[in-house]
């Protein structure tokens, strides 16, 4: 049953991260990002690092339909505002924190907008010609987002060993439960 629950909420926040990468922001950070999940800070943690990774694999899902170059970067800058967005779950977290972890995770919430705000700027300096390719030649989403992920993971076990397991427990913000994926081999 919990399994169940958790693919679930699990679902419904990579949609709503889905529903904000096709949406884009219009008005800066988080103006229109999903309100955070309910939770403790863990799972919103959780919450936040899964809707990521579903608003990135929205855009390589998309990519390849695009029309052309210009209907890709705006699909790519809508990815870009979407991880802007939700990086104000990480403040939600935050505040859902012992109050001895609320600095750090504040903290780690800002280090990722200047990280996607560094991505999206690269982004907008790119030619035209490196939107020809669903991948985006010298794109930087997929990494970007990766490393917002390691800061938050990063400043989470730095607690942990501040503050111990009953503060920061060690499966913070992680997913728990096993993910099957598909097997893809070459035919």
């Amino acid at each position: 049953m919990r399994l169940a629950r958790s693919a679930t909420v699990h679902g419904a926040l990579l949609s709503a991260a889905i529903a904000l990468a096709a949406c884009g922001s219009s008005g800066g950070t988080g103006s229109t990002a999903p309100p955070p999940p309910k939770g403790a800070f863990c799972q919103v943690v959780l919450a936040w690092s899964n809707a990521g990774v579903g608003t990135v694999n929205h855009f390589s899902r998309v990519s390849p339909d695009a029309a052309d170059g210009s209907a890709r970067r705006r699909l790519y800058f809508e990815a870009w505002d979407g991880l802007d967005a939700i990086s104000t779950w990480v403040d939600s977290a935050a505040d859902r924190a012992p109050a001895t972890v609320r600095a750090g995770l504040h903290t780690a919430a800002d280090q990722i907008r200047a990280t996607v705000a560094t991505g999206k700027d690269a982004a907008s300096k790119l030619p035209d010609r490196a939107y020809e390719l669903a991948s985006v030649q010298d794109g930087t989403l997929f990494v970007s987002n990766e490393k917002a992920r390691a800061i938050v993971y990063g400043a989470l076990d730095q607690l942990r060993s501040e503050l111990g397991e009953q503060v920061v427990p060690r499966a913070c913000g992680r997913q728990t439960e096993p993910v099957t994926l598909p097997v893809v081999t070459p035919p």
